[in-house]
């Protein structure tokens, strides 16, 4: 992959519902290591689980493949947005872990600061996702011998897919259920968290870089005209959990669950969120599954005994008499859907986003890459955010080269966007997003999706969307590149044919292969 003389080239890999992509830069010889040549930037590896092979686990370990190839077994920064199986699959043992660690080597590691644990923050959100999977864990092994109308368990099952599943060799627990871990105080292990370990652990051991909203910006060493501007995650606990735009297109925060309808279904599954100042033990999660059911104890009648009663028999047992509508015991599994969806905004709401300038500080080309950040990440960009009467977040202002440069500049000159969590409804704002990008004429716009198995296969709904499709065509007079050009639209809805109103879309901006869309973005128009 040879760099341009000026400015990126980007390689966007077809992994399909998953974000890969590689950048080259023209690089001088550096004194630091002699080498010259090509600067190599990976920002994440993955695919979604549930993509059919070749597609999944073949298709990766080829793509990382191509890039050893491409980076002269070099790879100078890799960075690792956050903790979802489309992004960082290829790094599971059971995927490309051993081509990274024998045939590639790594300069440094750059990842969020939500992924150091001695933050508090960090920390406590670590915590409660892992709660929430380990809560999740359970409503599957409970949903196994109980009736399932309303789906709950597939879509806890698809959810728990974008964490690559329970890890089936680990778990920190200490006992359970091999696979799942549910205990009191047990957390199951996700499959994401094995790859995270391992490169933190191991390939970028002494290696990582934890980054802050406001950091930057950052330059490389031979390396000339381009910097790097960190703009999320927030390090406001609200404003990272800020996931959802009102119905209106107004940003907006969600209404939360209260806090107590949240314990009890941790405790009903027999888990709490460990804290760093509040140390659980056997008798806390005890008490807080006694909290969570409706009678106390001396009211209480269990599910055996009641089977033996009359009046049960009658009205709930009798052969023929259609009145399991009436049983309740399993109701309380609803909730995981809930729980479900917050946890998989939660995460995606954690990404690492960050701009890149080339060229003339405050003058030079932006490329926009918001891993899948969602609302609250996106309005922490621009600075405080106002909150009833409160103000949250911090000032987001860079000086460089005598010149102050805000995220308001750094959009309105971004000429590439790669489109947040595979133009899902609530990854790309509109007024502090899209339409603040670019001139007309200069946008293009990456998506790395695949319709079929974003739909089909994940039942992600309307992946991507087709008002935020209409929109980037129209932004861009075209010029969108998806990793699943070339396919078939299957209904009316699909976004893989014309959509009225808008330009067709063309990839013709760059070069696209079957394994890879490659673009060139110069440091100035």
């Amino acid at each position: 992959m040879v760099p341009p003389l000026k400015g990126v080239k980007v390689r966007m890999y077809r992994t399909g519902l998953g974000d890969c992509f590689l950048l080259a830069f023209p690089r001088n010889a550096s004194p630091a290591d002699g080498q010259s040549d090509g600067f190599y930037l990976l920002v994440d590896c993955g695919v979604y689980k549930g993509t059919p092979e070749p597609g999944g686990a073949t298709l990766i370990k080829e793509i990382v493949q191509d890039i050893r190839e491409a980076v002269g077994g070099h790879l100078d920064v890799l960075v690792i947005t956050h903790e979802h199986w489309d992004h960082v699959s290829a790094f599971h043992e059971s995927q490309a872990q051993t081509l990274f660690a024998e045939s590639i080597r790594l300069g440094t590691l750059w990842l969020a600061w939500t992924e150091n644990l001695d933050i508090k923050l960090a920390k406590d959100l670590h915590d409660g996702r892992k709660a929430t999977q380990t809560a999740l864990a359970g409503v599957l092994e409970q949903t196994k011998s109980a009736a399932d109308p309303c789906g709950t368990s597939e879509l806890v099952r698809k959810v728990l897919d974008f964490f690559g599943g329970p890890d089936a060799d680990a778990s920190d627990s200490g006992g359970g259920s091999p696979g799942l871990g549910v205990t009191l105080l047990g957390a199951q292990a996700m499959q994401t968290e094995k790859a995270m370990k391992w490169i933190k652990e191991e390939y970028g051991k002494e290696k990582t870089k934890y980054l802050h909203p406001g950091d930057g910006p950052l330059t490389w060493d031979g390396v000339p005209d381009a910097r790097i501007y960190i703009l999320g995650p927030p390090e406001d606990p609200e404003l990272i959990k800020r996931c959802n735009p009102s119905a209106s297109g107004e940003e907006v925060y969600p209404k939360a669950m209260a806090p107590a309808i949240e314990a009890a279904f941790f405790a009903a599954c027999g888990v709490l969120p460990k804290r760093l100042d509040v140390p659980l033990n056997k008798d806390d999660v005890r008490a807080a599954q006694a909290m969570s059911l409706p009678f106390d104890e001396e009211h209480q009648v269990s599910v055996e005994k009641a089977k033996k009663m009359k009046f049960f028999q009658e009205h709930y047992c009798c052969p023929g008499s259609n009145q399991e509508w009436r049983l309740i015991e399993t109701d309380w599994l609803g909730a995981a859907d809930e729980f479900a969806l917050q946890l998989d905004s939660a995460t995606n709401n954690t990404s690492l986003a960050f701009a890149l300038e080339i060229g003339p500080p405050g003058e030079g080309n932006v490329l926009l890459f918001p891993g899948d950040a969602q609302v609250g990440n996106w309005l922490s960009w621009f600075g405080k955010v106002k909150v009833g009467k409160r103000m949250l977040g911090k000032d987001m202002v860079w000086s460089v080269a005598g010149k102050t440069i805000t995220a308001d500049d750094l959009l309105r000159r971004t000429v590439l966007y790669k489109v947040g969590h595979h133009g899902s409804h609530n990854a790309t704002l509109r007024a502090q997003g899209l339409e603040r990008m670019g001139r007309p004429g200069e946008l293009m716009a990456l998506l790395p999706v695949d319709e079929h198995v974003a739909r089909d296969l994940a039942h992600y709904g309307e992946m991507p969307l087709r008002s935020l499709v209409r929109d980037l065509a129209i932004r861009t007079g075209g010029r969108l590149a998806r990793n699943d050009e070339g396919a078939k639209p299957k209904d009316k809805t699909s976004t893989l044919g014309p959509i009225p109103g808008a330009p067709a879309l063309r990839s013709n901006f760059g070069t696209m292969k079957p394994l890879y869309f490659e673009c060139v973005v110069a440091p100035t128009s």
